[in-house]
């Protein structure tokens, strides 16, 4: 049996036990219109979340979708995102009900509780030695940033200098560029960063992080029952342990429990 089956079997348990019932009829109504939970999975960053196999979600906001669901006693749909574009114009869509993501889409989204804090930090290329970011913030420095993402925006706003470097999404994309000298740095989240060291032998963390990041869990707007169920359901996660342990489930370095 596969970890999403496991752990969505467990979590059932667990949401039964509480019962569709427990939830507010309005809230449930603004949660479920489709008689579905449908959940925006963003698979670019694995802070984010993860397709795994099946097309069953994963990560910790796949155990908190599945968990939603079997509270709400619906069926779960994935909606899955590869790219930050193609979460991006689906705001104000209404193609899912529920989404896992940063604050950095203003309009059309109504935002709840942050769920985790994410650190991003900076990758050094083998062979550099910056100390830090203002260390990095030099003329033909190349800072590698993958395309549509916050450390984009948030480079865009603090760097000077340095030239933004944009590549494709995937960690293969950040190796690469990293390997041929493409960029001397790579800017990220700690959990992408990782999964990119391990395969650019030579490179080294840059601390302390740069910037924290809070995951949260977002609406459409005009859902304000929803909203306040949601912002008391992960309340909840919190206080039992849950989020914590689906982080360490994960293996998400540098991501921890954004506070009550």
């Amino acid at each position: 049996m596969g970890l999403a089956m496991a752990l969505g079997g467990l979590y059932g348990t667990s949401g039964a036990a509480l019962g569709a019932s427990s939830v507010p009829a309005e809230a449930r109504a603004q949660l479920v219109p489709t008689g579905k939970l449908r959940a925006a999975i963003l698979t670019y960053d694995p802070a984010l979340g993860a397709r795994e196999a099946g097309d069953a979600p994963g990560g910790v906001e796949g155990e908190i979708a599945r968990m939603l669901a079997d509270r709400l006693g619906v069926p779960l749909q994935p909606v899955f995102y590869d790219l930050p574009s193609g979460y991006a114009a689906s705001i104000g869509t209404l193609a899912w009900d529920i989404a896992f993501a940063g604050r950095d889409i203003p309009g059309h989204i109504d935002y709840g509780p942050a769920i985790m804090l994410v650190e991003h930090a900076l990758l050094l290329g083998p062979g550099k030695s910056f100390q830090d970011l203002a260390d990095v913030d030099r003329d033909k420095v190349r800072v590698g940033v993958t395309i549509g993402t916050m450390d984009e925006q948030f480079l865009a706003q603090r760097l000077r200098k340095a030239f933004i470097f944009k590549v494709l999404i995937g960690t293969d994309a950040a190796v690469a560029t990293l390997k041929n000298s493409g960029a001397d740095v790579f800017a990220g989240s700690m959990p992408f960063l990782t999964k990119v060291a391990a395969d650019v032998p030579g490179s080294r963390m840059l601390g302390p992080p740069f910037a924290l990041a809070p995951i949260v869990i977002a609406v459409a707007p005009g859902r304000p029952s929803a909203l306040t169920y949601l912002s008391d359901f992960i309340r909840e996660l919190k206080g039992t342990g849950f989020i914590q342990q689906a982080i360490n489930r994960a293996k998400l370095p540098g991501v921890s429990v954004a506070p009550q």
